[in-house]
């Protein structure tokens, strides 16, 4: 029997608004686990009862102690160490995150011209594989039927997709973390390894053992926070993948554009 899971979906606005910082003594304990886990290099599980995003006013106090502590030390700096702005709750913030180094090129041999080519199997227009394309038609086919115009393939959204949806099967989990030499980052901090737009957001869907691209739109349809996704207009982009491992299929659509 066929089981299908849905994760809550994730929005994150790519922009910078500041918040408030609150009084000390009002400072959460979260606060203190994380900042700790953080000035220490992110080593080991990031604390799980952090939030996903962390806030404005967590990242200002943690540039703050990091600044007391360094200009009180001997021979210290006032120099404030760089960094990474994560996005805060109502409005969500980070900054861009270095995208991972470009593989080196590969050198290709062609081959002399022969009056009778073998043949090849044409790829989709969109150069997506037949799982692919068939999420993506599903996703813009449900766009349609809501009188929305359809989302155009965004080649970094792609490698997002691809690549979150293979660290999923990989770790066997089902989170919109992105797990990287044994540390969990944030949605709103990974997605800025790969896109570099003002907002995205990201559907997931589980499928034990198997999930078609069709199956998947309509659990997202049913529910109410992922249908809010898919029917945004403000995404104008998409990067999707449908992949299995393991007895597990994910589908992934990480949305941008706007």
């Amino acid at each position: 029997m066929r089981k299908l899971a849905l994760l809550a979906p994730v929005v994150v606005l790519l922009i910078a608004i500041p918040s408030p910082a609150p009084a000390r003594h009002a400072v959460p304990e979260w606060f203190w686990h994380w900042e700790k886990w953080y000035v220490h290099g992110r080593h080991g599980r990031r604390p799980a009862h952090a939030p996903e995003r962390i806030p404005a006013w967590a990242w200002k106090l943690l540039r703050a102690n990091v600044h007391h502590k360094k200009a009180s030390e001997p021979g210290g700096t006032t120099t404030q160490t760089g960094t990474t702005q994560a996005p805060q709750p109502a409005a969500p913030t980070t900054t861009s995150t270095p995208s991972p180094a470009p593989s080196p090129p590969t050198t290709t041999t062609t081959p002399p011209p022969t009056t009778t080519p073998p043949p090849t199997t044409p790829s989709p227009p969109s150069g997506l594989n037949a799982s692919e394309q068939a999420l993506l038609s599903a996703v813009n086919q449900a766009r349609g039927t809501n009188g929305l115009g359809p989302l155009a393939v965004d080649p970094a959204l792609e490698q997002a997709a691809q690549d979150h949806t293979q660290d999923l099967l990989a770790n066997h989990v089902f989170t919109h973390d992105f797990i990287k030499d044994g540390t969990d980052y944030p949605f709103g901090t990974w997605i800025g390894w790969y896109y570099h737009g003002t907002c995205a957001g990201e559907n997931l869907a589980e499928g034990v053992p198997t999930l078609s691209a069709s199956e998947a739109v309509q659990g997202w349809l049913n529910s109410p926070g992922h249908r809010a996704n898919m029917l945004s207009s403000s995404f104008t982009t998409v990067g999707v993948e449908l992949a299995s491992s393991g007895g597990v299929t994910i589908a992934t659509t990480d949305f941008g554009g706007c």
